[in-house]
C-alpha cells in the first residue's frame, strides 16, 4: 500500500508491504513467518525512515519457538542516519503436568553515523518457571539486563534480578482464600563493580464470606 499525506507543511509518502506465510506441518505443528518493509519519505526533506522486518513462528502444543529481526534506519533534518537493530528470539516450554518454562532474549544495537559516542549495545534476557499442583501454585525466575556503549570511557552497567514466589487459592461454595507470597532480589553492577543491592519481600492475604444467599 502506498499513501500520502502533508505534514508539517511537507508532503510525505508511506510505502508499506507485508507477506505472510502458514503452513501446517503436523495436526500438532504450525508453521507461520512474516515479512515486511515500511518506508516513510518527506518530499523535498531528508528527514525519513526505513523499517524491514521479518519473523519466524514453530508452534507446538507443548512448545513453541519465535524469532524476529527488525533493522530500523531513521534519517534526521541534518542527514545524519541513526541505525537501530533489535533482534528477538522466545521460546516455551508447557507440556501438560509439567512446569511451565518461558526464555527470552532480546538485543538492540544503535549505531549513529556522524555523531561521536552515540551508539551502544544492550541486551536483556529473562526466564520464568511455573508450576500448579492443585490449589498451589510456584514461580520462580531470572532475569539480567547489559548496557554496553560505543565509548570506552562511559561505565558498562549490568543488572540481574532473581525472583521466587507461591501462591494457594481456595474456593468453596461460600467461603474463598488467597495466600500469596513473593521475593525479589535485584542486583546493579557499573563496570564489574556491585553498587545496589535491594530484596523484597512481599506477601498478601485475602477472603471472604458469604453469611447468606
Amino acid at each position: 500500500a502506498n499513501t500520502s499525506a502533508e505534514r508539517d507543511g511537507a508532503r510525505l509518502a508511506l510505502a508499506d508491504v507485508q507477506a505472510d506465510y502458514a503452513a501446517r506441518l503436523r495436526p500438532t505443528l504450525d508453521l507461520t513467518a512474516q515479512v515486511q518493509f515500511t518506508k516513510l519519505d518527506f518530499a523535498g526533506r531528508p528527514e525519513g525512515s526505513r523499517v524491514p522486518f521479518g519473523s519466524l513462528r514453530l508452534t507446538h502444543t507443548q512448545f513453541g519457538v519465535f524469532g524476529s529481526y527488525r533493522p530500523t534506519t531513521q534519517t534526521d533534518g541534518l542527514g545524519l542516519e541513526t541505525h537501530q537493530k533489535q533482534t528477538l528470539v522466545s521460546g516455551y516450554w508447557a507440556r501438560t503436568g509439567w512446569p511451565r518454562l518461558d526464555l527470552n532474549w532480546i538485543r538492540r544495537r544503535l549505531e549513529t553515523e556522524g555523531r561521536t559516542n552515540g551508539g551502544g549495545t544492550g541486551t536483556t534476557r529473562y526466564a520464568t518457571l511455573t508450576h500448579g499442583i492443585g490449589p498451589v501454585s510456584v514461580r520462580g525466575g531470572y532475569t539480567d539486563q547489559a548496557q554496553e556503549s560505543d565509548d570506552i570511557r562511559a561505565r558498562r552497567v549490568f543488572q540481574r534480578a532473581w525472583n521466587a514466589g507461591s501462591t494457594y487459592l481456595y474456593g468453596g461454595a461460600t467461603s474463598s482464600l488467597i495466600l500469596q507470597y513473593d521475593f525479589t532480589d535485584n542486583r546493579r553492577d557499573a563496570s564489574d563493580v556491585l553498587t545496589d543491592v535491594a530484596q523484597t519481600h512481599a506477601a498478601n492475604a485475602s477472603g471472604g464470606k458469604r453469611l447468606s444467599p
